[in-house]
């Protein structure tokens, strides 16, 4: 009999599926077994879905319900620690027993695929090919085959592509085979142009005529009236016409290729000459803006919107105390964002949002230009690849050519340890991941929270050199107190001689000075009142993001009628929450305390974030180079105006000067004839 601890606690007492939440707690304190905190799983999971099949009920109902999601989460992490143990401990003890009866393991035949056959070149001719059919079938066709001259354009714009039939060689020209459907799946497709009509046309032969001549192609096209149809053979032909139409200003009408299909709004009811600065007056009284999509107090934000279709792209939140600057990317297949910190005395961190798509191929150039003549960079997101370095249920060629790429270079993979792709069909995986150059120590933790199948991911990273302010906080500065304190601590007119004396003496300037600025300046705390959300609101929005997670990994249309009612219920409710508050703040705005110039100045203050400055080398982007950049400009404009060397000149005006001067003797002021004049 076995007397192990971990089977002593099978017989533990398990939660029935309408336990208490002390009582699920209890049994997982005192299961110790891999069985039991699965049968505790399966239990919080069951009463889980009755609670959520009516989550409108009372606060003390919803509150269970997200105790019991939270519960959820726990159990299932310590079910598959203990399961690992158990199988180590399994795995242990069956190598005893077989060292101890004698058995030895037969090593394993490592697997190796078999990439073809080498067949031999020299045919010996056993096997005889199949002699061909060549006896006449004895039917026969009494129809006159179809012509395809009269197409419609809706066939050819639905028949985006064809396929060329293969010339036969000359031994099997008398013989036709049927090929098999992987090869014709091989034959390479060209595009088909759609066709274009030309409309009033007076003389089509000699139109037509000219379109071949700058086409150097043979059109086929078909007159019916007065309106001439085109079909152009390839694409190339098809940009060449429509050039030449909207040169010649003629009328005509065609389809456009799907790539060079635009991405168009359409709001109906609009009359169509309607001005386009007229809409866009509209949309913006409406505070229909783009600014306002994204908008946090004391951070800025950067992002990178697609525009080929809606949702998408990359953003970064930066605070506002945090001297920084956006960075442009080159980069295709992989979409981002990204932002350069400034740092004092080192080198700058260069921070990126990325996304790559999982049917885009990741390439070495692209991460070239993302780690290339930088020293500190930090690329996170989701790149869709997959390595068992970092993610243990498998991995992609993505994830094999970025590990290659990271052992290449001398770099760094961060992942988190729990899964980061929630998946109920197929396997969890870790795809969001950061790659750092030149920087070592970050923690990363998935954390189960939110409502998508993406759990967020928090990236630790500690950095001695940037200053974080105290928040809510104001600094009053005495500067005749600190011009006293710099008067003492830096000598004036120090002797310098050497490139070394200079360094230090700088460094030593910038010492004092920050230790003046301290001196002489005191930080008071302004105690404002946090905005918070009442606790049943909190609670519903967590019950929020529980049904919507829910939905994502069952995608079962009632969980998604419930959210779509608690997610209107909790804007009215934030609506309503800001209504009162901006009330308050109106009601209690008075003159004489300068709140309301304060409230006015709040509104009218926007946040400007300089763009990137051309100069004569390019765009420049970081902080300094736009300072040096305009203090260039501002010196270039205001230059003294350069002495004259034509001295024949100088002499003919002071000799002008001196003549008039002259014939002028009287310089008074001639006295007024009366007050009005």
């Amino acid at each position: 009999m076995d007397n192990s601890p971990l089977h002593d606690m099978m017989d533990t007492k398990l939660p029935a599926e309408k336990a208490s939440i002390e009582g699920i707690l209890k049994a997982m304190e005192t299961t110790a077994t891999a069985d039991g905190l699965l049968h505790i799983a399966n239990c919080v999971e069951a009463n889980l879905s009755d609670s959520l099949a009516n989550p409108h009920q009372s606060d003390e109902a919803t509150q269970y319900i997200i105790d019991l999601h939270e519960i959820l989460d726990e159990v299932r992490i310590r079910y598959a620690h203990t399961r690992e143990k158990e199988i180590a401990v399994e795995s242990n003890r069956l190598q005893d027993c077989l060292q101890s009866w004698g058995i030895t393991k037969q090593p394993e035949t490592k697997f190796t695929p078999v990439k073809g056959k080498n067949k031999s070149k020299n045919n010996t001719g056993h096997q005889a090919a199949k002699k061909p059919r060549t006896e006449e079938p004895g039917c026969s066709n009494r129809f006159s085959s179809l012509t395809i001259e009269d197409k419609e354009e809706e066939a050819d714009m639905e028949a985006g592509e064809v396929t060329p039939m293969p010339s036969p060689i000359k031994s099997q020209k008398n013989i036709s085979h049927p090929q098999p459907l992987a090869t014709i799946n091989k034959i390479p497709r060209r595009q088909m142009a759609p066709p274009i009509t030309i409309d009033n046309v007076r003389n089509g032969a000699t139109l037509l005529k000219t379109l071949q001549d700058i086409t150097k192609t043979k059109l086929i096209a078909k007159l019916t009236g007065t309106n001439l149809k085109i079909f152009p053979q390839t694409v190339h032909a098809y940009h060449i016409i429509r050039r030449y139409i909207d040169e010649q200003k003629l009328p005509a009408h065609t389809y456009m290729l799907p790539e060079d299909k635009k991405l168009r709004v359409v709001i109906r009811g609009m009359p169509v000459d309607m001005p386009p600065e007229e809409i866009a007056q509209e949309l913006q009284a409406q505070n229909i803006i783009p600014a306002s999509t994204l908008q946090l107090p004391n951070f800025t934000t950067h992002r990178t919107d697609r525009t080929t279709h809606a949702g998408g792209g990359t953003a970064l939140l930066v605070r506002n105390s945090l001297p920084h600057h956006a960075t442009p990317l080159q980069t295709t297949n992989i979409e981002g964002t990204a932002v350069t910190l400034e740092r004092r005395n080192k080198a700058s961190i260069t921070i990126v949002s990325a996304y790559k798509s999982p049917i885009k191929p990741i390439l070495r150039s692209e991460l070239n230009n993302l780690f290339a003549n930088r020293r500190d960079v930090l690329v996170l997101g989701d790149l869709n690849a997959k390595h068992r370095t970092w993610n243990p249920n498998g991995e992609n060629i993505q994830g094999k050519r970025i590990f290659d790429y990271t052992i290449s270079k001398n770099l760094k993979i961060s992942a988190p340890a729990q899964p980061t792709k929630l998946s109920q069909y197929f396997k969890s995986s870790i795809i969001d991941i950061c790659i750092s150059k030149g920087i070592e120590g970050i923690q990363a933790e998935s954390i189960p929270a939110l409502s998508s199948d993406h759990n967020p991911v928090l990236f630790t990273v500690e950095i001695d050199d940037i200053q974080k302010s105290i928040a809510n906080s104001i600094q009053f500065t005495n500067w005749n107190v600190f011009q006293t304190q710099l008067k003492q601590l830096v000598p004036g007119n120090p002797k310098i001689f050497t490139t070394q004396e200079v360094d230090q003496s700088i460094e030593n300037f910038n010492n004092h000075y920050n230790n003046a600025i301290i001196t002489a300046s005191k930080t008071k705390i302004i105690h404002n009142q946090a905005y918070t959300l009442p606790p049943p609101l909190r609670r519903k929005i967590q019950l929020k993001n529980i049904i919507r997670k829910r939905w994502q990994e069952t995608r079962d249309p009632r969980y998604k009628s419930t959210f779509n009612k608690l997610n209107r219920e909790v804007q009215k409710w934030l609506r309503s929450i800001h209504n009162e508050k901006w009330n308050k703040t109106l009601k209690d705005a008075n003159i004489e305390d300068q709140s309301l110039y304060k409230i006015l100045k709040k509104q009218d203050k926007e946040s400007n974030i300089i763009p990137p400055l051309l100069g004569p080398a390019g765009f420049v982007h970081d902080s300094r180079g736009k300072a040096e950049l305009i203090a260039t400009s501002l010196e270039n404009q205001f230059q003294l105006n350069q002495e004259s060397l034509n001295e024949k000149h100088d002499d003919h005006v002071m000799q002008t000067v001196e003549e008039y001067l002259g014939q002028s003797k009287d310089h008074n002021t001639p006295e007024l004839t009366n007050p009005t004049e």
